[in-house]
């Protein structure tokens, strides 16, 4: 019975729906991404430009949030700043540019309002040069304190526990 009782006060900080499903984004919570590597996938013969894609899943009645994207650092002025309504399952893709050049820069969404779960972006960058650089990622969110705590903390203590039960058998 013990053992049952620390296993679920360790793992009540362990947020499995999250890190399996994307970032959840409530009002007032924002994800920044910096990028500075992106796949080369060939020649183009389109003009250039950057795509950012995003796949949001709206939560209940109004959401509202901003993607602002930076050249370099978020203190700059945006290159891009639009505000978007979330109402289910949306795949907004943002062009514009040409921008990212130097194949780095950054991007931000902010939820103003609402909840909006956030599985997945994409970013296309098509070069002067007529070349293509793709990056496809999933944005995950930082573990809690208490979520450290429960991976940490309930290993050592069963480890703990079987040491000292073998020492007892000694």
């Amino acid at each position: 019975m013990k053992r049952l009782l620390l296993v679920l006060v360790f793992s009540t900080g362990i947020p499995f729906h999250s890190y399996c499903s994307g970032l959840l984004l409530n009002s007032g919570d924002s994800f920044t991404f910096e990028f500075t590597n992106l796949d080369f996938l060939g020649p183009s013969s389109f003009e250039p430009r950057t795509q950012v894609g995003l796949r949001l899943f709206g939560l209940g009645g109004s959401n509202i949030l901003r993607f602002d994207a930076f050249e370099n650092f978020t203190s700059e002025l945006p290159v891009l700043s639009t505000n978007l309504t979330v109402v289910g399952d949306i795949s907004p893709v943002f062009t514009f540019g040409p921008a990212w050049q130097d194949l780095q820069g950054t991007y931000r969404v902010t939820m103003f309002s609402g909840a909006a779960l956030f599985s997945s972006f994409f970013v296309t960058i098509i070069t002067t040069d007529g070349d293509i650089y793709n990056l496809k990622d999933t944005p995950v969110p930082e573990p809690s304190p208490l979520s450290l705590i429960g991976a940490i903390g309930l290993p050592a203590i069963l480890i703990f526990r079987r040491v000292k039960r073998l020492q007892d058998f000694s």
